[in-house]
């Protein structure tokens, strides 16, 4: 679920894993994540780069169109304040309605300057959450086209992109469905608490599996956790569900260990022959070993409980969902989920006309809905 992953945050001493959406949002390429619009209005994090280079190029048209057929320079008409105005406030009403407002972005227009007859260069401005994004665009004066990366007919909605991007979903009579998630990730809990009523509902239908990306943001704690989560759900399984659900409510193991009854003698022992088969607490000990930043300086423990299947799959960051083996898009909704997971069957089972809810859970711990993040970010490097 993503392909471009630009922004990062060490977690390693916060064990509260509360999470700024504005910190860990990232866009999800064609590989990963379906995308609801135009390629080059997908996501808050990437539009620096995209519309930059929208800006170059559309400059380059610009001045092409303010000269004559043997290169002299053209008159240009003015256009009033008016009329400025009123293709701002067009171009504004569009982006925000088709692109932003499902967001939480607003756009506001910083200023505007006529190029020539046919451009009107807006500088608009992008923010969320106290942080702001420069956005240049330019609209024909004629307010039929607006150019940012790709070009916007002002009077047609905008395309959508397919559902799952790149390979295109396996069926099978039996879908095998691998969620890889950081136990900790504000985001990797947000789809587990949107699929588990799926699971519930579609049982043995499908071969249902919580796997762990290989490498953790948020510390040894996040470490143990998933190790026991593993060894849970590969010693104990009938009670993992049980246990994850009650866990996603406030992240208290313990808790949840007693109120599941889960044999602790056993967990304990797997967790013991888990942590010497994956190397968990020598790798944490030893930062050679971690995953580097740019600069080569550690950054993360690598966790390698699901190290060839991350491999296999190409997982790059939390949550990534898998159905039949091939990366699947899909909103973080209990609907949406059972959308995509029974398009993974060869004949859909009558639990696929179940109607879930529709609402987004939130991000984090706890089941509210009131805090409910874009269906796209991450936690991923």
């Amino acid at each position: 679920m993503a392909e471009h992953k630009e922004h990062e945050h060490s977690h390693a001493e916060h064990e509260h894993h509360e999470h700024s959406h504005a910190e860990h949002e990232h866009s999800h390429g064609s590989e990963h994540h379906a995308k609801k619009g135009l390629n080059a209005l997908r996501a808050w994090q990437i539009a620096a780069g995209i519309f930059a280079i929208a800006l170059i190029a559309t400059a380059g048209f610009a001045i092409m169109q303010a000269q004559g057929p043997d290169g002299t320079q053209t008159s240009t008409s003015t256009l009033s304040n008016s009329q400025k105005t009123s293709l701002s406030s067009k171009a504004i009403t569009y982006l925000q309605s088709n692109f932003f407002d499902a967001q939480g972005i607003t756009v506001s227009l910083k200023s505007s300057e006529q190029v020539n007859n046919e451009l009107l260069l807006l500088n608009l401005e992008l923010s969320k959450d106290g942080q702001t994004q420069a956005l240049p665009c330019y609209i024909t004066t004629d307010g039929k086209k607006l150019i940012v990366g790709d070009t916007l007919l002002l009077e047609e909605k905008p395309a959508t992109t397919p559902e799952t991007p790149g390979q295109q979903l396996q069926k099978s009579d039996r879908p095998v469905v691998e969620l890889f998630i950081m136990s900790h990730c504000p985001y990797g809990t947000q789809v587990e608490k949107g699929i588990l009523p799926v699971v519930n509902l579609l049982g043995d239908k499908i071969d249902f599996s919580v796997k762990f990306v290989y490498y953790a943001m948020h510390g040894q704690t996040e470490l143990q956790e998933q190790t026991r989560q593993y060894c849970i759900q590969k010693e104990q399984p009938e009670k993992f569900l049980p246990y994850l659900s009650c866990f996603l409510a406030d992240g208290n193991s313990e808790r949840c260990i007693a109120e599941n009854s889960i044999d602790t003698a056993g967990l304990n022992a797997c967790t013991a022959q888990a942590d010497s088969e994956f190397n968990i607490t020598a790798n944490f000990q030893n930062q050679s070993t971690w995953l580097k930043d740019n600069a080569g300086a550690p950054k993360y423990p690598l966790f390698d409980v699901s190290k060839e299947d991350n491999e296999k799959y190409g997982v790059g960051g939390s949550p990534t969902l898998v159905i039949n083996g091939v990366q699947a898009a899909s909103d973080r909704d209990s609907a949406s989920l059972l959308k995509t997971i029974c398009s993974g069957f060869n004949t859909e089972p009558s639990e696929c006309s179940t109607q879930l809810s529709g609402a987004t859970p939130s991000i984090g711990f706890g089941y509210s809905e009131a805090e409910a993040a874009a269906s796209d970010a991450i936690c991923g490097t």
